[in-house]
């Protein structure tokens, strides 16, 4: 009977390796797909990033050659990373990659499965946490965007998110920026309604930001300090631009200015 003990995997090796094979091969492709999303510049600054300096034996490389090099030494999940960084889309292209999954084990699937579920944090989701974002008064957007930074960071890193400020954006800096693993980045917009034309400002930048980013999600972010500026109109135009609105309440701290006492010396 010792004869007849199999060793069933055995029976789907060749195919596993083939599948493995091609699965490598359609990863290699995505990762070039994505690359040649990036320009040129932003290919050296990736190959600087991450310490790739050789031995790469091109004196001057073609924007083709950076590609190749970067998606042979760069994992999937890296080239990923950078997307998001610097606002090129790839959904569509991991997307495809899916399709092109090989069989995995069911306990394995489950793993990845429950991973996902953890680290989907919707629009609704952000906005949902902002209710709970209560600011100190502030003296400025500086000390406020501090303020609700801290507050996102503390409560999205426990879920594999990453949150960053005044991060570069086309046509601009966004104030805070959420990447998302399995979805496109949130970019928070924020503005203490001081005047009429703060507002107009921040229904400009939001424009300019959307009309660049077509990936970028839109938060817009007022702090409401009491001032009659007539704030429905402004969320309704913001709404029109496919913007998601937060009014916080809020107050400006007194700036306290020492003022110098001046001594006057009358002569008779």
């Amino acid at each position: 009977m010792k004869g007849f003990l199999i060793d069933i995997p055995s029976l789907f090796d060749t195919t596993s390796e083939k599948e493995s094979k091609d699965h490598r091969q359609k990863v290699l492709e995505t990762k070039r797909k994505i690359l040649s999303r990036f320009s040129q510049k932003q290919l050296e600054d990736i190959k600087s990033r991450h310490l790739l300096i050789g031995p790469f034996g091109i004196l001057n490389p073609t924007k083709h050659d950076l590609i190749e090099y970067l998606a042979s030494n760069l994992s999937l999940d890296t080239i990923i990373d950078e997307a998001k960084r610097c606002m090129v889309e790839y959904r569509d292209l991991i997307d495809e990659l899916e399709k092109f999954e090989p069989r995995e084990n069911p306990r394995l699937e489950t793993v990845i499965k429950n991973k996902k579920l953890v680290n989907e944090i919707s629009i609704s989701k952000i906005l949902e946490i902002l209710e709970d974002f209560k600011p100190d008064p502030v003296e400025n957007e500086r000390e406020l965007k501090d303020q609700l930074y801290y507050f996102l960071n503390g409560a999205l890193r426990k879920k594999g998110v990453k949150v960053r400020r005044e991060n570069s954006i086309r046509n601009g800096r966004i104030d805070i920026l959420i990447e998302r693993e399995n979805d496109r980045p949130i970019g928070i917009e924020l503005k203490i309604a001081r005047s009429r034309n703060k507002l107009d400002e921040l229904i400009g930048q939001v424009r300019r930001y959307k009309k660049a980013n077509p990936s970028v999600e839109i938060i817009a972010v007022i702090l409401d300090i009491g001032y009659n500026l007539g704030l429905d109109e402004y969320i309704e135009m913001l709404e029109e631009e496919g913007v998601k609105v937060k009014i916080l309440k809020g107050y400006l701290r007194r700036i306290q200015r020492k003022t110098r006492k001046k001594t006057i010396i009358i002569i008779k």
